[in-house]
């Protein structure tokens, strides 16, 4: 569904796990086994087939040991105007 917030933060996602991993120039097994899940759950997390939780998120980017961090961001106009 285009313009769908929850879309767009989705594929932001993916592309900052997907950066990740190709800045440590790692392969989705390598990557998979630095941080201690199947290669196909990082296939599926890349390619949009599966949700990943926070909890698994957190893991991943402790793992990886970049300092790469879960951050939430607001946009104070959008929080003044609802």
């Amino acid at each position: 569904m285009p313009g769908n917030p929850v879309n767009a933060q989705n594929h932001e996602l993916r592309a900052q796990l997907i950066q990740l991993r190709l800045s440590l120039g790692l392969t989705q097994k390598e990557f998979a086994d630095l941080t201690g899940v199947q290669q196909s759950l990082i296939s599926r997390l890349e390619n949009g087939n599966q949700n990943i939780t926070i909890g698994r998120l957190q893991n991943i980017l402790v793992k990886t040991d970049t300092g790469a961090k879960l951050k939430i961001e607001t946009d104070e106009h959008e929080l003044i105007s609802h």
